[in-house]
């Protein structure tokens, strides 16, 4: 999407992930290299993130495809042959 000049949905949930994933693994290396003893991570988040939009994503195709199979058979529902009446 970024090569086009446009972003969407899936750039900022990539944006967002990254940031969470990054700034956890500057909190523990902060901990690690100073000596704190509180670091806030975000590594659930990030991963909670990922799973709700896979999981959104499948439920939209799966609906999508039932949307599109439900209209063919309307479509096949048409009649043939149509008989015109004039008053």
């Amino acid at each position: 999407a970024l090569k086009r000049g446009a972003s969407n949905m899936d750039v900022l949930i990539s944006l967002g992930t990254n940031v969470a994933y990054t700034v956890s693994v500057f909190s523990i290396l902060h901990c690690i290299f100073f000596g704190s003893m509180f670091a806030k991570d975000y590594f659930d988040t990030s991963s909670m993130l990922i799973t709700f939009i896979l999981i959104g994503k499948y439920l939209e195709t799966t609906a999508r495809g039932k949307t599109s199979e439900a209209i063919t058979k309307l479509l096949d529902l048409t009649p043939r042959h149509a008989l015109m009446l004039h008053p």
